[in-house]
């Protein structure tokens, strides 16, 4: 510790740089000394380094959390410089650093002082709800994202938070109340932005408020396709029908390209979309009826020669959606989308992990869904994913479980499989099959834009080939079944 020591008398000295020279020094040779790191981060702050400043101090609290305040002095001092992007950057990388380290109400003090000092509020209020969110605290959650919507009303995060929050939990009648107000307000300061309509049908219907739930959805999706598509509108919306039924779903998988297929899908001249993407009716709302269903979807004149559909690419992980389709929809078609496995896993474990819903390292993930994917091979699968609290990031990945329970309810021959490595490849040809599979005559875009897609670095190459043999008799059964060669490594 002899650099820190002589750093401090440097600094003491009035001589900065040299001082920070030695606690540069110190850094390198105590690489996990929170000390060090303060006194470097402090000391780069007096000199104006701003992000090295905040790098270290960001170092500092994961080697130390009791440190954590010493850097609000610094958030404060780049706000008096009007450095507020770096304030910003800052109180991102602490509280989240805390968030970590399970150090929950330390992180929210930190997103509070960036709210109370003004900063990016809509964000901080986001992190706050995520991390009530975490903590099973409903109440404080749906509270701070109902206040990131009411400072940005078209900032879709928090409203996706709460739309997750309305499909998959049971809320408590009083909280759903709650948000009903707010979203009316949403309404009225932005009558086009269809995700406010979205959320208050959903939330009604979940109190059972039917009519008034249809009603927001038509409202959306009259709206929608006013802007999308004038000219059907004009031509073929029929106000006094409810919806029309759709020729298809895609039913799967989640990260493999299926936002990209639909929204290729949303620019023929025939197609018209459904009021979103992912309806999930099957899944998570069949008591509300085929009427509310149906209300999703545009209302196509009788005689009209366009197509619908829509994609919840998660219904593959519940079979029992299967029936339930064969009985409202005998003659629906089915789009299955498959990715090379261990990159799809890979892309949504990150994709998780950037929604709040995954918390585990990569490596924690893998190891424990090996285990999961072993058991499930092993027993006979009845179609139930056991996540065992994790994200099933592997899990879903492992095909052939789920369309083996599929196509013995539903014949082959009304599904169309396609590999995601061949719709990138090669997208015009591949999106012809959908157009052939659906009645639509061949379209060809102008432009192919990949949507939704993510960012992550590479895996370990030990990694990958651990997956990759995890994956390998599982892919082969598939190849098997299907009668369809994949050549994923």
């Amino acid at each position: 510790m002899k650099d820190l020591q002589l750093g401090t008398t440097l600094e003491q000295q009035g001589n900065l740089e040299e001082a920070v020279f030695a606690y540069r020094r110190a850094v390198k040779t105590e690489p996990k000394s929170a000390q060090a790191h303060h006194l470097l981060a402090k000391a780069l702050t007096k000199k104006g380094y701003w992000q090295e400043a905040i790098n270290y101090y960001h170092k500092t609290v994961e080697l130390e959390p009791k440190l954590f305040p010493s850097c609000q002095e610094l958030g404060k001092y780049l706000i008096k410089l009007n450095h507020q992007e770096k304030a910003i950057n800052l109180y991102q990388k602490i509280g989240e650093t805390l968030a970590k380290k399970n150090l929950f109400q330390d992180a929210i003090a930190i997103y509070e002082q960036a709210v109370e000092l003004d900063l990016d509020q809509k964000w901080f209020y986001l992190y706050i709800g995520d991390i009530y969110n975490r903590q099973g605290n409903s109440l404080a959650a749906i509270d701070a994202y109902l206040k990131a919507i009411e400072i940005a009303p078209e900032f879709w995060q928090p409203h996706d938070r709460l739309l997750i929050k309305v499909q998959r939990e049971k809320l408590a009648p009083e909280l759903l109340e709650r948000m009903i107000e707010p979203y009316q307000e949403v309404i009225r300061k932005r009558p086009d932005y269809l995700l406010g309509y979205s959320n208050l049908g959903d939330i009604l219907t979940k109190l059972g408020r039917l009519d008034q739930a249809i009603s927001c959805y038509q409202n959306a999706s009259y709206r929608q396709n006013l802007k999308l598509k004038p000219k059907f509108i004009e031509q073929a919306w029929d106000a006094g029908k409810r919806g029309q039924e759709p020729k298809f779903v895609i039913i799967g998988s989640m990260r493999c390209g299926t936002t990209s297929l639909y929204e290729y899908l949303t620019f023929h001249p025939q197609f018209v979309p459904a009021l979103k993407k992912e309806v999930k009716f099957f899944n998570f709302n069949f008591e509300a009826g085929k009427e509310w269903y149906l209300a999703h979807f545009p209302a196509i004149a009788e005689g009209k020669n366009y197509v619908t559909g829509e994609g919840s690419p998660d219904h593959l992980y519940y079979p029992e959606v299967a029936s339930k389709i064969l009985e409202l929809f005998p003659d629906l078609k089915l789009i299955v989308m498959l990715r090379n496995p261990i990159d799809r896993s890979i892309s949504q474990y990150y994709h998780w992990r950037k929604v709040g819903a995954e918390f585990r390292s990569l490596k924690d993930a893998i190891a424990d869904e090996i285990e999961l994917i072993n058991e499930m091979a092993q027993a006979s699968f009845d179609g139930k994913i056991n996540r065992k609290g994790g994200s099933g990031c592997l899990l879903e990945s492992v095909y052939i479980y789920f369309l083996e329970k599929w196509m013995s309810i539903i014949p082959k021959d009304k599904f169309l499989i396609l590999k995601s490595e061949d719709f990138y490849q090669n997208t015009p040809a591949t999106l012809n099959q959908v157009f052939n599979f659906i009645d639509l005559p061949n379209y060809q875009l102008k432009d192919y834009k990949t949507y939704n897609a993510g960012s992550y670095s590479d895996i370990d190459p030990e990694m990958r080939q651990l997956l990759a043999k995890c994956f390998q008799p599982h892919n082969q059964r598939l190849e098997e079944f299907l009668g369809m060669k994949f050549d994923w490594d």
